[in-house]
């Protein structure tokens, strides 16, 4: 018995020094964790030129940013949002922090944050929104020169490439004014353009407020692709690419240079010179569009409203007094829609009218109902009202064209140089 004893005390010692052993070999998860976050912190401060940033927020739109990280958690970022802050770096603080995976976190204001500022005047977004953008990302996976973030809250998507010698302080204003001459393609006298892929021809358009692109061809009927894109130093990157072929795929626009004069953009792509051309006509319709749009709960906004023949804003509208924009806004009243114009120190004023739609030809008609709602500010804005309403009015309708998401142009159906931008 007392063998037996024996035997069973050295079996639970010899037990128990293997249990030992085993968890000596476990490594817990805050110290996985803490070796992660000096690991991260360590690739970011040591980008000797720091990294170039691509945001693509949660409500849309592509941003290019430039990073500095140094080893006192501090940040200098420009971004080409306005030439100001493309050319003048903005000092905040950063840390990393852990939970369940590391996360970067922009945890003082800068011009990250501003995209996910709930006042619109300072992001241009929704109001207690913003473009619904993060300034708090998880950091998914990571390279030597690559790190792919994902926003804790509205799942923006971060893209951090360790920048070069050659992308110094200076490059970001260089995508400042790479996008604008991205931008001059909204000059040309007519809304449609043509690009040739692989010998098929596509409709292209770049909404330059939104930082989208869309394709639209025929293919037994309409098909379409679109998705966000970030400016560079020389032309544009691709969030999602687009594949236009068998094995080929659209990754990055690089030379892109606008000739309004030809009314054509040249650019290269995969190495190819490409051409992109002022057509007078549609290659096809999205006979859906209209419909869609109409029936979406959203408030659609435009703050130039029409472009005529190249021309910007041809009426006017931001010359107004406090003027702040324009909003489409269906089923407003239980038997009519409102086209609004808004102020900064007064009530909106605009028509109402019914919307047609014609869901055969993918037409938008509005028709006028009732005078125009609200109180006009001044003499100058019921005269804008009245040729906003006149063209808006125009009983052969417009074409619908959806440049991403709560996004479409209208494209008047007789004049292609008469078109209008919702975003």
């Amino acid at each position: 018995m007392n063998k037996i004893l024996i035997v069973f005390g050295l079996l639970l010692i010899s037990i128990a020094c293997s249990k030992k052993e085993n968890f000596d070999d476990v490594v817990r998860p805050d110290k996985k964790l803490a070796e992660e976050i000096a690991k991260y912190q360590n690739q970011l401060q040591s980008a000797e030129y720091g990294w170039i940033g691509y945001l693509y927020p949660g409500g849309g739109g592509g941003y290019t940013f430039k990073f500095k990280f140094d080893d006192k958690n501090r940040v200098m970022t420009y971004a080409d949002m306005k030439e100001g802050y493309s050319k003048q770096a903005k000092e905040s603080s950063y840390r990393l922090k852990a939970t369940q995976v590391v996360s970067l976190y922009f945890d003082s204001y800068t011009y990250l944050s501003e995209l996910a500022d709930p006042d619109p005047a300072k992001s241009g977004g929704e109001t207690g929104y913003g473009l619904r953008s993060d300034f708090e990302f998880s950091i998914l996976s990571a390279s030597a020169d690559t790190m792919h973030l994902k926003g804790n809250l509205n799942e923006s998507e971060l893209l951090l490439v360790r920048a070069t010698a050659e992308q110094g302080d200076q490059y970001i204003s260089n995508v400042y004014d790479q996008g604008e001459e991205i931008a001059k393609i909204n000059l040309f006298e007519n809304y449609y353009k043509t690009i040739e892929l692989d010998g098929k021809n596509y409709n292209i358009t770049l909404n330059t407020d939104q930082h989208t692109v869309s394709f639209y061809w025929d293919e037994n009927g309409f098909k379409q692709f679109s998705t966000e894109y970030a400016s560079t130093d020389n032309g544009f990157i691709l969030r999602e690419p687009f594949a236009y072929a068998e094995g080929k795929l659209l990754h990055e626009f690089t030379d892109f240079s606008v000739d309004v004069t030809k009314e054509e953009a040249s650019t290269s792509i995969a190495g190819t010179a490409t051409l992109i051309q002022a057509a007078d006509a549609p290659l096809i319709v999205d006979a859906g569009a209209p419909r869609r749009m109409y029936t979406e709960p959203y408030e659609y906004s435009t703050l130039k409203g029409f472009a005529i023949y190249g021309t910007q804003d041809a009426l006017g509208l931001q010359s107004i007094p406090n003027y702040t924009g324009m909003k489409y806004i269906a089923r407003y009243y239980l038997d009519a829609d409102v086209t609004f114009m808004y102020f900064s120190n007064s009530a909106p004023f605009g028509p109402a009218h019914l919307t047609q739609i014609d869901d055969t030809n993918g037409i938008m008609r509005f028709t006028p109902m009732y005078s125009n709602q609200g109180s006009s500010p001044s003499q100058n804005v019921s005269i804008k009202i009245s040729q906003f309403r006149s063209l808006w009015g125009d009983a052969n309708g417009y074409y619908v064209f959806q440049t991403g998401k709560n996004k479409y142009d209208l494209v008047s159906t007789v004049d292609p140089g008469v078109w209008i931008r919702f975003n």
